[in-house]
């Protein structure tokens, strides 16, 4: 199976299928309206803008599960979006992304893409090492996603990348260009 084999319903409910995202670079991200990441929008939105034209397809997916940061529709979640963030790529249903009920795309994801850590030398990171280390003690060990915003680039010949929140999404351009590039 492949990232592409995959599909999922758009925030208007239109079934995609991933097939026809082949030969293209894509960032998935787990998205929220009310987290202190939700200004990456920004810059997932600035990313989109500058690669949309060489093949760069963005999709957000809202997810509640983290301190129920998400709390309204996929509808809604779109709307917030385009009007305080002016978002144009493709949001996405709202989806578990951990647990019984995660949905196939973040199961292949974290699967494909394990955890590898967060950057301790960061604030950030050691902010997010300890809020989540108070909910889930062996977080390290397990390939979990751990907060809003962890980010997927997928390569047009399926290697896939994990970002995690912390990472800034304008710090990945270099990464997007060799996708993009290859």
């Amino acid at each position: 199976m492949t990232f592409y084999d995959l599909s999922a319903k758009d925030a208007n409910g239109n079934h995609i299928d991933f097939h026809s995202l082949e030969n293209k670079t894509i960032l998935v991200v787990n998205t929220a309206s009310k987290c202190g990441f939700t200004k990456q929008f920004a810059g997932l939105q600035d990313l989109y803008d500058e690669f949309k034209g060489d093949g760069l397809i963005i999709l957000g997916f809202p997810c509640n599960q983290f301190m129920g940061q998400e709390p309204g529709s996929a509808q809604e979640a779109m709307q917030f979006c385009q009007l305080k963030y002016q978002v144009s790529f493709m949001m996405m249903e709202k989806v578990d992304v951990n647990g019984e009920h995660t949905h196939p795309v973040f199961a292949y994801l974290k699967e494909q893409a394990p955890f590898a850590g967060f950057d301790l030398l960061q604030e950030v990171g050691r902010f997010m090492h300890e809020h989540v280390l108070k909910t889930d003690k062996d977080y390290q060990k397990n390939n979990n996603i751990k907060w809003n915003f962890t980010k997927f680039l997928i390569s047009k010949d399926g290697t896939i990348l994990r970002f995690e929140p912390t990472v800034d999404p304008l710090e990945m351009k270099e990464e997007i260009r060799k996708s993009l590039s290859a």
